[in-house]
């Protein structure tokens, strides 16, 4: 195994010098692309659009580039983060005849790769081959390399997506003179289908190899199961009920669980900060111009249930992204999370004046959904969907500096007191929701409505100095009935 040294700014500097430096470029068979271009072009090369995000005090370039290769188009999205890393987003749209390389790089001297191999995550010395794990690391001794190897889908209606795995990409490795030349290669690409993929370098450690310090739960980010991370965003296996659904096809999945995992690991390495510029960047785009998240897949129950069609909106997914928005803020000051929270919040309030339930007690309830073709006489109001919400309005009015949000929060939750007790079954488990005609039903999950409660709870001490006394009751239920039924991944 090729011996892991550590990167110092010395050898840096020397490195740059000398010229010895790693050549990045976005290529096709025939085509070069240097990053030093921030552009959007068309076809004929005309510049469309350039845009910027500002992050803090620092700017993080964001280009949008749009290059035909060999009958296909690429599209990439080039991210210059503040701490001197590159991201690079990209899909390749068919048609093409063969094989197309969507980046190239220049390794000098020894290098190893890092992946997962039958559920464990291996090392082995960078050798001349094709590499195709849906995860991969490399580290040499002036940079690192993560990828999200090219994946194919086909399109499909609703935004949804077959994955195409006979035509799945790789990294190329070829052994040069005085180290190595890698190309990330897709597969040719058929008519109404993308190659999509994520890089990201780096002259500094993603993680520290020598030690072998890796997370284990990185085997639950390879995106190569049930979850896919792509060039429009976070999918999911279609559920059955779900329209389009199969064996492959995917549905994006605004909740962005992906983005979750990063910002609320730890540790979180390098590697994932640099990730998630990209991650909430993609997200944001997403939103629509009334201010949400659609769900883009129908879903046949609420469509038989309510007339709700494909493109609406889930208050739980939408809550779950901007808790990640949140985070990210919070951590990175990031102006598109900012953004995206403002127009999302002017939305939550004129919809709840819209659609809003009140109890007659001071107290409103929230519909789970909403379109402008649902029949709001029928929509149910889940408990885990009202909590998930009144937490990340009080979050929100801290950053926003809005006052009414806090205030719709209160309303909320005085809904959540007024009922009380009623939300309890003989056997101490909860009700999952109340319908507007003020009965309860439905079997509530596991532990998601008990771990809701607990992080409101959080939230309460942290922003009002106490606990409420209506969530304890609920929460010391929902526990006896938990442990009785084998919960273990209730929050303590």
């Amino acid at each position: 195994m090729a011996k892991l040294k550590r990167k110092h700014y010395i050898e840096l500097i020397i490195c740059l010098l000398v010229c010895v430096i790693p050549i990045i470029s976005s290529v096709t068979h025939v085509q070069h692309f240097t990053y030093a271009e921030s552009l959007f072009v068309d076809d004929n090369n005309n510049v469309i659009a350039k845009r910027e995000m500002h992050n803090g005090v620092e700017n993080i370039e964001i280009s949008e580039i749009l290059e035909e290769t060999s009958g296909g188009d690429l599209y990439l999205r080039h991210y210059d983060i503040p701490n001197g890393d590159t991201v690079v987003s990209g899909s390749l749209h068919g048609i093409t005849e063969e094989p197309v390389v969507l980046q190239a790089l220049h390794i000098v001297g020894d290098a190893s790769i890092h992946y997962y191999d039958n559920g464990e995550f291996e090392t082995f010395p960078l050798e001349e081959g094709e590499y195709d794990p849906s995860l991969l690391f490399i580290d040499s001794k002036e940079f690192d390399v993560a990828c999200y190897t090219p994946k194919q889908y086909k399109f499909l209606e609703n935004d949804s997506l077959e994955y195409l795995p006979e035509f799945d990409g790789y990294l190329k490795v070829e052994k040069a003179e005085d180290g190595f030349d890698i190309e990330l290669v897709t597969d040719i690409v058929a008519e109404n289908c993308c190659s999509d993929f994520m890089i990201v370098y780096s002259n500094a450690d993603f993680m520290n190899w020598a030690t072998n310090e890796v997370d284990p739960a990185w085997i639950q980010l390879t995106m190569d199961g049930d979850n896919r991370w792509t060039y429009t965003g976070f999918y999911r296996k279609a559920a059955s009920n779900y329209y389009p659904t199969g064996e492959n096809v995917y549905s994006r999945c605004q909740a962005c669980y992906l983005g979750a995992s990063f910002v609320n690991a730890n540790p979180r390495y390098r590697v994932m900060d640099d990730m998630l510029f990209c991650i909430i960047d993609t997200m944001s785009l997403q939103q629509n111009e009334l201010g949400f998240f659609p769900s883009e897949s129908r879903s046949d129950w609420l469509y038989e249930d309510f007339n709700i069609p494909a493109g609406y909106y889930d208050t739980r997914f939408n809550s779950d992204l901007m808790e990640i928005f949140i985070k990210s803020y919070e951590l990175y000051m990031n102006s598109s999370a900012y953004k995206a929270m403002e127009k999302y919040a002017d939305f939550f309030v004129n919809m709840v004046e819209q659609c809003g339930r009140s109890d007659k007690k001071g107290g409103i309830w929230v519909p789970d959904y909403w379109s402008e073709e649902a029949d709001f006489t029928k929509v149910n109001t889940s408990l885990n969907h009202q909590l998930s919400e009144i937490s990340v309005l009080y979050k929100m009015s801290d950053i926003l500096h809005r006052i009414d949000l806090a205030r719709l929060a209160d309303k909320m939750l005085k809904a959540i007191e007024n009922t009380g007790y009623s939300w309890t079954k003989p056997d101490n488990d909860l009700h999952y929701c109340i319908y507007p005609d003020g009965s309860f039903g439905k079997d509530d999950y596991l532990e998601l409505t008990y771990n809701d409660m607990f992080k409101l709870q959080k939230v309460l001490e942290e922003k009002k100095g106490y606990r409420n006394e209506v969530l304890d009751n609920l929460m010391e239920c929902k526990l006896r009935w938990m442990k009785l039924h084998g919960a273990k991944d209730y929050l303590q």
